[in-house]
């Protein structure tokens, strides 16, 4: 086994409250990229990723349903055409 193990390379010793501050400076578009990822000594391409998936989180993750549309007094005809075309109503 080795007794002193000494690591080669400096790869991946950012912090993640950093890269959270850099993706934060990023998205409110107070620096690019290159100029964030070089300030907060994090990598650009990390950085770049992790900005796109914070920009396409979802708005409303629930599907809409059909069945709260429907006035309360149409929803017992809404089953019964539902019955008669065979559907389970559970």
């Amino acid at each position: 086994m080795v007794k002193n193990y000494k690591r080669k390379t400096e790869r991946g010793n950012w912090s993640e409250q950093c890269m959270k501050n850099t993706v934060d400076v990023v998205s409110e578009e107070k620096m690019g990229y290159k100029l964030a990822a070089k300030t907060f000594s994090v990598p650009q391409t990390t950085l770049e990723r992790k900005v796109k998936k914070a920009r396409a989180a979802p708005e409303d993750p629930a599907a809409p349903t059909t069945l709260v549309k429907v006035p309360l007094g149409q929803k017992s005809e809404h089953f019964l055409m539902m019955k008669r075309k065979n559907f389970a109503i559970i």
